[in-house]
């Protein structure tokens, strides 16, 4: 029963990720650039995983499930830095170079 209540909750936060995502997406993005963006969405999204799954799999299978997971934790760790180091220019450019922590801190790094 704890497994199916866990599935549950998952379940719910899987669906609700996916229609925020896809709302914040086609709200941010400009009318003629919106099919664009969510094909890439897309792409990035599912269509990465029949590229990953064979090699995770291959390294299960050679290596250990351990080395599999491993794998994929520093590659999930890589992709979140190249996403904060984009936000951080794109903020940086959109503030006309003062970046997020910059803008928290104060431009001498005092409160």
């Amino acid at each position: 029963w704890v497994a199916l209540t866990a599935l549950l909750f998952v379940g719910a936060g899987s669906t609700a990720f996916m229609s925020i995502t896809n709302a914040t997406m086609l709200l941010n993005s400009d009318d003629e650039h919106r099919g664009r963006v969510m094909s890439l969405w897309s792409v990035s999204f599912a269509g990465t995983t029949p590229i990953g799954g064979p090699i995770v799999g291959a390294i299960a299978q050679h290596a250990s499930p351990r080395w599999a997971l491993a794998v994929g934790a520093v590659a999930c760790g890589i992709a979140a830095f190249a996403a904060w180091a984009v936000a951080q220019r794109e903020t940086s450019r959109r503030s006309g170079g003062v970046t997020l922590a910059q803008s928290e801190t104060g431009s001498l790094g005092e409160r």
